[in-house]
């Protein structure tokens, strides 16, 4: 088990991911929730320490055999009431996680940081995009629709959408002023007309669906 907490939240929760291989791959998932960083401060004066030594206490049960899983369920556990006039599906979409590997080995993040390297930005461009891109091909809907539904997601990114309009701005500036520079994904094709790509694939799809209706 390793440390895992979003550095850049002032307040992270600290969770414990596991490794886990299917097939050929090996995917990590949070096994353990140990609070948030505010919360450990009133055990501990130093909460990310702290977790580091109970993850180190927890491999060393774990290579001698001495660690056991426990799944639990509750069918007595009622839906937390809300404000909410209509009701919404507690399902999450995994099924971006073919699309997510695919990107990952397109070397995105990289070009990603170096686009907003001279910056001063506060958000993560890659998870942007990587979003954007998820939703243009799953389900494709506005700018705003996708950000208004990054809660359904398992992993639930967390930015604002004006994050979104300026990281649209630099990848349309990219456009415009360096292609010759950029890095390849492959001979002949340019990272900075991605966003063209996604806007072609939506479009697609879209009118396919239309044609679906007709029938």
């Amino acid at each position: 088990m390793k440390l895992w907490y979003d550095k850049r939240l002032k307040d992270p929760t600290y969770y414990g991911q596991q490794g886990f291989r299917n097939g050929k791959k090996v995917t990590s998932k949070n096994i353990k929730n140990f609070g948030k960083h505010s919360e450990l401060l009133k055990i501990t004066d130093d909460p990310e320490a702290y977790v580091r030594e109970e993850i180190r206490k927890w491999n060393e049960e774990y290579r001698v055999g001495k660690v056991s899983y426990d799944i639990r369920a509750d069918y007595n556990e009622k839906v937390p009431k809300t404000n909410e006039e209509v009701s919404k599906p507690t399902w999450l979409n995994i099924g971006y996680f073919c699309l997510q590997d695919i990107m990952k080995g397109l070397e995105l993040k990289k070009y990603c940081n170096n686009l907003t390297a001279d910056r001063k930005v506060t958000f993560d461009s890659y998870t942007i995009l990587r979003f954007l891109t998820y939703a243009r091909i799953l389900d494709p809907k506005s700018k705003y629709a996708t950000w208004d539904r990054l809660n359904t997601y398992y992993e639930k990114p967390k930015f604002e959408y004006q994050h979104i309009l300026r990281f649209w701005t630099y990848w349309r500036n990219t456009r415009k002023n360096t292609c010759a520079g950029c890095m390849n994904i492959a001979a002949g094709s340019c990272l900075a007309t991605i966003p063209s790509c996604i806007t072609t694939v939506q479009t697609s799809i879209l009118s396919v669906r239309k044609r679906m209706k007709r029938l």
